[in-house]
């Protein structure tokens, strides 16, 4: 019994320690897509959005205001391309900042309950291949209305 209690104590402890730590919102998933341009499938970005990943943060993502336009899809999610670039922005220690400007939009996801609703994309090396590079807060969905608005 004493194993038992220990090995369920160790457990506990480790669940605590992960509670603490703030998962990043930056990766690099290659998505393979399908062209699907749809003119009247857009979303309207009402000014810019910006992304951050905490308190402070090190690395902010700049959605620009504009029409996003429908360009691909794959099973889980639509592709709206952005009308300029996003802009990409990493501090690093003493204020310097690094700022790239990359082609890409939005993906949004098809259905409700997704581990990941929407995601920020860029190209990829192909003309089938997109990279989901930032995932959306939460508070992203829950602005639709005020801070964008989507047609279909």
């Amino acid at each position: 019994m004493l194993p038992i209690r220990a090995s369920l104590f160790g457990f506990a402890l480790a669940l605590i320690a992960c509670g603490g730590h703030i998962l990043s919102p930056i990766t690099s998933e290659r998505r393979s897509v399908r062209s699907d341009t749809d003119a009247s499938k857009t979303i309207t970005v009402l000014h810019e959005i910006v992304w951050d990943d905490g308190s402070p943060p090190r690395n902010a993502l700049h959605l620009p205001a504009g029409i996003y336009t429908l360009e691909a899809s794959d099973e889980e999610y639509w592709y709206l391309r952005a009308r300029g670039p996003l802009e990409l922005q990493e501090t690093h220690k003493g204020g310097r900042t690094d700022t790239r400007h990359l082609a890409g939009g939005i993906m949004l996801g098809k259905y409700s309950f997704r581990a990941i609703p929407a995601a920020a994309y860029i190209d990829g090396d192909s003309a089938v291949t997109r990279i989901l590079v930032w995932k959306a807060p939460g508070t992203f969905l829950a602005g639709e209305g005020r801070d964008w608005r989507r047609s279909f």
